[in-house]
């Protein structure tokens, strides 16, 4: 919280939060979804401020229980708090992503191999676009 008009007390701030996540799996398939948003009226005559994100995924095991491939979408805003002017040029304001992935389930799940290739971009100054590639090994006990 903090004394934004200068009067010595701490400021009404609200904040309204929210979420909604959905998922259903059917045959090998797999569809996972989510929304959050959030509302910030900081009071003392400041305009309010609204963050959300999102994103919906699918998956699909095309060899059953061994090799999976997927695709997955988000966008997602960046409040950036305590950011500089700066800063926040350089970031942007939101990141979008489109991503793809295969992987592959060695000994049940207790070991997966992923691969997985994400396009992002921004409207930051510092990387508009961005793509990635990851490999990655998970091992459970």
């Amino acid at each position: 919280m903090t004394d934004v008009d200068g009067n010595g007390r701490i400021d009404n701030v609200a904040v309204w939060q929210a979420g909604l996540e959905l998922r259903a799996l059917w045959l090998g398939a797999s569809l996972q979804a989510e929304w959050y948003g959030r509302l910030e009226e900081p009071g003392a005559g400041q305009s309010s401020r609204s963050f959300w994100g999102g994103y919906v995924q699918g998956s699909y095991f095309v060899i059953p229980h061994r090799l999976q491939v997927g695709a997955r979408a988000a966008h997602t805003d960046l409040p950036l708090y305590g950011a500089t002017l700066e800063q926040h040029l350089l970031a942007g304001t939101y990141q979008n992503e489109e991503s793809g992935v295969v992987s592959l389930y060695v000994h049940g799940h207790r070991v997966k191999v992923q691969a997985d290739y994400s396009h992002l971009t921004s409207d930051g100054q510092s990387a508009p676009t961005a793509d990635r590639v990851r490999l990655a090994m998970q091992v459970g006990f």
